[in-house]
């Protein structure tokens, strides 16, 4: 006799739709209200925390779009992510909302490309929301991560010692121009920050493109600011540039 305990395997939750999906995970989000999961975390015991429910509607995405979204926020949670960041799916719904304007997705199709962007980046997204909340292993996880692609980016025009230390402290600033914003919205009227100078905040990541490729286009801008106002030298050649940058994928 089969083990009924096969009936629910690596196929049948691969092509599980989200509904069920919800079911497995004891989720019911026909109703905006706050809901319990038990989640094991190091082997302990299981803990019940409260998600709350955001209202498609209040977000401009429909519910295939928040579907999708939660699958990916589930996968995520079953390959434990969450041990360094518990990240709650309303959470993440209110930081797309506050970083991307999803009234111009004025199409069903439109929404659903976006949030297929974003299921992509999903990862990346949940990092720069902690980042974004101080989180300082967050921060720790972007910078060994981020540091030494942003570097190569910055050897096509700087030899390797100048490459390192330019994205190291454009990382510096990116976290600072963060902690700055996130200031600005606690305290609004008390705060006095200088002009936004292009340096980018994690605020503003939306997931639409990969965290490096946010972050690299700012830091190539700023380093060719930099060698164009004769501060720092550039050490390559056009030739030598045009071989490099063919071979360097920093894009999606």
């Amino acid at each position: 006799m089969d083990d009924p305990d096969r009936s629910i395997g690596p196929a049948r939750r691969e092509n599980c739709n989200p509904r069920e999906a919800e079911r497995m995970h004891g989720v019911d989000t026909t109703k905006i209200e706050p809901l319990e999961l038990e989640v094991t975390v190091d082997g302990n015991s299981n803990v019940p925390i409260a998600f709350p429910v955001k209202d498609p509607s209040s977000i401009g995405l429909g519910q295939k779009e928040l579907d999708l979204l939660r699958m990916k926020w589930f996968s995520l949670l079953g390959e434990g992510i969450w041990h360094h960041f518990s990240m709650p799916f309303d959470e993440i719904l209110e930081h797309i909302e506050d970083s991307f304007d999803l009234e111009i997705l004025h199409t069903n199709e439109l929404r659903l490309a976006a949030a297929t962007r974003i299921a992509e980046n999903f990862e990346d997204l949940i990092l720069a929301i902690a980042c974004a909340k101080g989180d300082l292993a967050a921060w720790s996880l972007l910078e060994r991560d981020l540091t030494p692609l942003l570097a190569r980016m910055c050897e096509l025009r700087v030899d390797e010692t100048d490459a390192l230390l330019h994205a190291s402290r454009f990382l510096c600033a990116v976290r600072t121009r963060t902690r700055d914003e996130e200031l600005l919205e606690v305290f609004p009227a008390d705060a006095d920050f200088s002009e936004n100078d292009g340096m980018p905040c994690l605020q503003d990541y939306t997931g639409l493109h990969p965290l490096r490729s946010f972050l690299g286009g700012p830091l190539f801008a700023n380093l060719q600011d930099l060698i164009r106002d004769g501060l720092v030298a550039a050490t390559r050649s056009g030739a030598e540039r045009d071989r490099s940058a063919r071979c360097l994928r920093l894009a999606d």
